[in-house]
């Protein structure tokens, strides 16, 4: 599929990840990254022929990981030296993670790397249109506890929006959506996704959602991936 036959919902995200420095998040909202950061990658899959129908892909970390365990995420993780670039990055993890065929990923472009102090990562998010999730799995059970193909109207909808507190005090957008609850950096790369490409539909900023148990625990003992 050629950049110029997406379907037309996609043709403002196209344009997004075609100029490769969108941020979507700005820096000042994630605190930079201290010492020593690692590159990493996501890969924000996106499906369906018109918006009505329209899904993102998104997993449930496992408890027992290091870092961010029990929240929910784009498919993705840790550069290796074998990937070529943010890209084959992001495809390779998604694979391992979630079954995801690299090949049938039509890569449309990358973001802005953005920083994470929490887990001292570089993350570089990778844009891709995907025609169809249905074979997406838990493909390592260690590092993911559910996978859902997330309905767009679902996540835009201000039923679903609120805002999370986390425990340094920072306000932040989130979403119940698809069965999950979505909040912290994730939730802060969809919304400006949301807001960038033009799906932004105002909600109420003072409504306050509480952060699940199982996903407050930023950081596990070390040797945990």
């Amino acid at each position: 599929m050629s950049l110029d036959h997406y379907p037309s919902w996609l043709l403002a995200v196209r344009d997004l990840a075609a100029r490769g420095d969108a941020e979507l998040v700005p820096a000042r909202d994630l605190g930079g990254v201290g010492t020593q950061p690692r590159d990493a990658a996501v890969l924000i899959a996106l499906s369906g022929l018109t918006f009505d129908d329209g899904t993102v892909l998104l997993q449930e970390r496992g408890s027992q990981l290091r870092n961010h365990p029990g929240q929910v995420s784009f498919p993705g993780g840790r550069r290796e030296d074998s990937d070529t670039d943010a890209s084959a990055t992001a495809l390779r993890e998604a694979h391992e993670e979630v079954g995801l065929d690299p090949s049938s990923v039509q890569v449309m472009g990358v973001g802005k790397t953005l920083p994470v102090i929490v887990s001292r990562f570089n993350v570089t998010p990778v844009f891709g249109f995907v025609a169809s999730f249905d074979e997406v799995r838990i493909a390592d059970a260690g590092e993911v506890a559910h996978v859902a193909a997330v309905p767009i109207a679902e996540l835009v909808d201000p039923a679903n929006r609120g805002v999370t507190m986390n425990a340094r005090g920072n306000v932040a957008p989130a979403f119940e959506a698809g069965g999950l609850f979505v909040w912290g950096f994730t939730a802060m790369m969809l919304d400006g996704l949301i807001r960038q490409v033009g799906w932004h539909r105002d909600y109420d900023t003072g409504r306050y959602l509480e952060i699940p148990h199982s996903a407050l625990s930023d950081r596990r003992p070390r040797g945990v991936k």
